[in-house]
């Protein structure tokens, strides 16, 4: 397909010879050529412009050059008979020159268009044409002529020069935008790989807790139980063994307690510096807004720092896919994240100031978690705004009714 201002290239250019015609059925110098130079000067006309048509059409340069070799030979031909029209060799060459200079490849279109007006200016002599003198061009609309036409140029080849820049320049930006792309979501599994990491190493530390408590209330029990036992063999004559045997009971006891209280403790650190619920939500969007540059403001009123485990899952991943989303297909600069609540459900939204989408298209990560929520008796939706991009979605709390 090809691009518009290509195709609006061509029809100025088509436009221009037309506009060609009519200047000279107007033209009082129409009135002492033979009656069957003006359909001649139609057919060239028209032939002309399917040639021209043509540059949409052909790939390769030496085809296109092929095709301005073909129409010189037609501008020539429909120029040199017509004497002293200025303003109809402007117009013919602009519409020559047009095609050339954006669609050839530089520097060659620039040294065609030198070429081809230097033939076009080397017929604007005076010659005998159906046997009537053709007058030349007067020395100054001779110079302003050959002034249009290197002007015409020049400013062309800027033209064209500047457009291709700017093809660069967008295809510079779009290679950028992927690398982003794809930084972000490096970035997202580095998040993860190093969350998952965490927790394993959080959950052995738990599990090496578990067994000192194991360890340490099994060994102190056991020596309570044996020395209750002891207790329970003596009489009164042993009063002062049982004292000491009691107060060694008792040692035993707090030592145990001791050992409780400290396992307890440090099991209570690490739950209170794992990252859950909104904890792993604020850390995420910082994250993600220090690598990309992206703006995100997490909203949330008066909600716990966690609902359950699932709940909180489901609330990471939607906001972890709807940042990607939002920056690599809707190009979006901000992102507004919205948590809120009401007696019986958790509401999210997450609405961007991107470029939106005409279709949603629902890949591996929105189907997940369209299926997660779904499964918790949740809705999703995925809209267009007037600003950009959002999606939300409204999930029930445990142990409320759907």
């Amino acid at each position: 397909m090809k691009k518009s201002h290509e195709i609006v290239i061509i029809l100025i250019s088509c436009a221009l010879q037309v506009f060609a015609v009519f200047q000279l059925q107007q033209s009082s110098e129409l009135a002492g050529m033979p009656p069957e130079w003006f359909p001649q000067f139609l057919f060239l006309t028209l032939l002309s412009v399917l040639l021209t048509s043509g540059f949409l059409f052909l790939r390769h340069d030496r085809q296109k050059i092929t095709l301005v070799f073909l129409n010189t030979i037609i501008l020539i031909l429909k120029s040199y008979p017509t004497g002293e029209l200025l303003t109809m060799d402007i117009v013919l060459i602009t519409s020559m020159f047009l095609p050339v200079l954006l669609f050839l490849e530089r520097p060659g279109g620039l040294l065609i268009s030198i070429i081809i007006l230097s033939v076009f200016m080397a017929f604007q002599g005076s010659d005998q044409v159906w046997d009537t003198e053709k007058a030349a061009l007067s020395p100054l609309n001779f110079f302003f002529l050959l002034t249009f036409g290197l002007s015409l140029i020049l400013l062309l080849h800027i033209i064209s020069n500047q457009s291709d820049n700017n093809k660069n320049l967008v295809k510079r930006n779009a290679q950028l935008r992927s690398a982003i792309e794809e930084l972000a979501r490096a970035n997202i599994s580095f998040q993860e790989y190093a969350a998952g990491i965490s927790e394993q190493s959080k959950m052995l530390e738990r599990k090496r807790i578990a067994h000192d408590i194991h360890d340490s209330i099994g060994y102190n029990m056991m020596n309570i139980k044996m020395m209750m036992d002891a207790c329970l063999t003596m009489t009164r004559d042993d009063w002062d063994e049982l004292i000491e045997t009691l107060q060694h009971t008792r040692a035993q006891a707090l030592t145990g307690l001791q050992d409780a209280r400290g396992s307890l403790r440090s099991l209570a650190e690490i739950e209170k510096n794992s990252d859950f619920g909104l904890r792993a939500l604020k850390k995420l969007t910082i994250a993600f807004s220090n690598s990309t540059g992206v703006e995100v403001a997490l909203n949330y009123g008066s909600i716990p720092w966690s609902f359950d485990p699932e709940i909180d899952y489901i609330l990471y991943h939607m906001v972890q896919e709807g940042m990607t989303n939002s920056l690599c297909h809707g190009n979006a600069d901000k992102i507004s994240i919205t948590i809120g609540m009401n007696p019986n459900r958790v509401n999210i939204s997450i609405e961007d100031n991107g470029s939106g989408a005409s279709e949603i298209e629902k890949g591996l990560g929105i189907t997940g978690m369209i299926e997660r929520i779904e499964r918790k008796g949740g809705k999703f939706l995925a809209r267009n705004t007037s600003t950009g991009f959002e999606i939300s979605a409204d999930i029930p709390l445990p142990g409320t009714d759907a």
